[in-house]
């Protein structure tokens, strides 16, 4: 600061540095810019009262579209242009980069829910084998419990509670896996110059869908066990210990 840059042929005087606010080559561009006051600039390079653009900050309640629309009926009418030329010059709102956004991280979703729906069918279907397998094992037990007196609906309590804690469990280690992943990648973010105070800047997950993974971790593993528990169930007492 306090230095001069050499602009085409002209000095001008260095009065502060900045960063950036967005991130990737948007970022790189914005680094790689100098501000210059848009007065001196048009007297140092003899552009006299020529604008090439203009920017327009509004209130947040104030309609982007809306303001930008008027914004070019104001404008066409000064410059005695025809209030349906949209050839004489354009215009750029910030609502039509976060349309753009919006429609990439759509179909980004999309694609999210598509995978994960059948990595949560992999998972059912994983507890539901887990869980014959383990109902075959443990056969002479049942019908042991079974010839003792225990009703099938404590059989089935049993095998759904032991379903569901396997399901939580491995649903714990899977949001702490998450959430582990999504702190590694803030930080690596952080380090990175072109990402700072980017847009993906500090990427979270909200304590809202981990319960929501949860309950549905918790709804399709009951789903799972409904099989091997009906299919523990169906074990005869005097075949379950003839099996011993």
């Amino acid at each position: 600061i306090g230095g001069s840059v050499r602009i085409n042929g002209v000095n001008f005087t260095v009065v502060g540095v900045f960063g950036s606010l967005r991130s990737g080559e948007d970022a790189e561009e914005d680094l790689q810019s100098i501000r210059i006051p848009f007065t001196a600039f048009n007297q140092a390079f003899h552009r006299g009262d020529d604008v090439g653009w203009l920017c327009l900050l509004f209130n947040e309640s104030v309609h982007a579209d809306s303001a930008a629309a008027e914004v070019m009926s104001i404008l066409k009418s000064r410059l005695s242009i025809h209030p349906d030329d949209d050839r004489a010059f354009g215009h750029w709102t910030v609502a039509k980069e976060f349309e753009e956004i919006q429609t990439v991280f759509s179909a980004i979703r999309g694609v999210s829910f598509v995978f994960g729906g059948l990595a949560l069918l992999a998972g059912i279907i994983g507890i539901m084998n887990i869980m014959l397998i383990t109902v075959r094992e443990r056969t002479n037990e049942l019908g042991v419990r079974r010839a003792l007196g225990a009703t099938p609906g404590v059989i089935i309590r049993q095998i759904m509670g032991e379903t569901l804690l396997l399901t939580v469990l491995f649903g714990l280690v899977g949001a702490i896996l998450g959430v582990a992943s999504i702190e590694a990648i803030d930080a690596l973010l952080e380090s990175m110059p072109a990402m700072d105070g980017g847009s993906f800047r500090n990427p979270e997950v909200s304590i809202e869908i981990v319960v929501q993974s949860l309950a549905i971790m918790i709804a399709m593993g009951a789903i799972a066990g409904v099989l091997p528990a009906f299919r523990a169930v169906s074990i005869r007492p005097v075949e379950a210990i003839r099996t011993e």
